[in-house]
């Protein structure tokens, strides 16, 4: 089915302080990470251009600049003021470790703020995405992604493929490209899941079911799972779709999916 002629379902910033974002670097891996390590580790007289960055870490251009800008955003990355030639001559800013960050600054994440949400609210929403991570064997750094997703998904007016592709991409920004599904196999446990060439047609059939109520959360979560649309993600993608269909998408009411696997680490696990 062409997803024009989908059916839809409708719906009528969350902030850390930079001291935070610092910690949370500190105890990270990310690709971000590394260009942070790099530029922390240079005298703030000296500094990198974002091409010089990419040749020191062997990183592509689409990868590094979007983790310089997250940390130019957090404040912890500034322009020195100084330029340097790029190696076809165009003038590049040199990019410096902020000598003296606002560690009071609130940093906003890569989702839409969400205002009037209070400290239990929260920190329901933290433990829900946290316990999720550690399920997904994922590093504290995934949090944060899952959290962005979660308001990324609030916020939308209308849900379709192309939302739920762009979550993908926002839990796990690095294996993940934005806009597309997986384009390899990948085995969930001992069974291959759909070939790639049939994942668009899976989703489309699939999310016409759940959006005409012929399937209902726990069924619908149970498929999803079992296209495995994304190299990596699926199940946070799938937490944040089944508390959507379920009703229970709000801090207070999350709930875990139901645990379809029979996995041991999940019995009898609540918020």
């Amino acid at each position: 089915m062409p997803e024009g002629q989908h059916a839809y379902l409708h719906r009528d910033a969350r902030d850390t302080s930079t001291a935070a974002y610092l910690k949370a670097l500190q105890n990270s891996s990310s690709q971000r990470v590394r260009v942070w390590n790099l530029l922390s580790s240079l005298p703030p007289s000296e500094g990198l251009t974002d091409e010089e960055m990419q040749t020191v870490l062997v990183m592509g251009a689409n990868t590094q600049r979007p983790r310089r800008l997250e940390l130019v955003e957090a404040g912890v990355v500034i322009d020195s003021g100084k330029r340097r030639p790029t190696s076809i001559g165009n003038d590049a800013i040199v990019w410096v470790k902020n000598p003296e960050p606002d560690l009071e600054k609130t940093v906003p994440t890569k989702g839409k703020k969400k205002v009037g949400m209070n400290d239990q609210e929260v920190g329901r929403l933290v433990a829900w995405a946290s316990q999720e991570c550690d399920w997904q064997h994922v590093g504290p750094h995934k949090v944060s992604y899952l959290i962005d997703a979660y308001f990324e998904l609030q916020d939308a007016s209308i849900v379709t493929p192309s939302l739920i592709r762009r979550l993908g991409s926002v839990v796990e920004p690095g294996r993940n490209l934005p806009g597309y599904w997986r384009d390899r196999d990948v085995y969930i446990g001992e069974d291959m899941g759909l070939h790639p060439a049939e994942i668009d047609e899976a989703i489309n059939l699939w999310w016409a079911s759940v959006a005409e109520g012929i399937i209902d959360a726990t069924e619908g979560f149970r498929q999803f799972e079992v296209i495995h649309p994304f190299f990596d993600g699926n199940g946070r993608v799938g937490a944040l779709l089944y508390n959507y269909l379920n009703g229970t998408y709000n801090p207070m009411a999350l709930q875990f999916p139901p645990n379809l696997w029979n996995d041991v680490r999940r019995e009898g696990v609540e918020l």
